[in-house]
């Protein structure tokens, strides 16, 4: 049987709304069954974490819910994306791909046996620069749950 993992803080809603863009309104049990299994049963959805994230989305206008009836005719709250949520979600796609792109040349560049310290200028100037600039300088990540610095990287003491 695979290890679960939990979902990394502040995911979460990025995957919540793409679920919903995907496929519509869904429950919140739908919503964890959904993302497990697109991550192949490689994530966990905590329920007390998903609850709190449909909640938050809601206040800030990006879902709206309809009580509704299960597969099970069971009573469920039923979520689905608004023109706000659809926004942000474009919003969030864009700074998960930079976000991403960054660390993924950033972890190439460092990755042992790459390219060392005095042979990073082998790189194409204007992404080191970029990336020196963005990540490493110190670095807090434009997201809400990632924070990281390489001051020592930078030759910070």
């Amino acid at each position: 049987m695979k290890e679960k993992n939990p979902v990394w803080q502040g995911t979460l809603a990025l995957m919540v709304l793409h679920t919903l863009e995907a496929m519509g309104p869904q429950h919140g049990f739908g919503l964890a069954r959904r993302i497990e299994q697109i991550s192949d049963e490689l994530l966990a959805v905590n329920h007390g974490t998903l609850y709190p994230v449909l909640l938050k989305l809601e206040q800030e206008g990006s879902i709206a819910s309809d009580w509704g009836t299960s597969d099970n005719n069971r009573k469920a709250r039923y979520y689905r994306l608004t023109r706000t949520g659809r926004k942000q979600l474009a919003v969030e796609r864009a700074h998960w791909e930079q976000t991403t792109g960054i660390m993924d040349f950033g972890v190439r560049i460092l990755a042992p046996g790459s390219l060392g310290p005095g042979q990073i200028s082998h790189v194409d100037e204007v992404q080191r620069d970029r990336f020196h600039e963005t990540l490493l300088c110190p670095v807090t990540a434009r997201t809400s749950s990632v924070s990281m610095t390489f001051s020592a990287f930078c030759g910070a003491s």
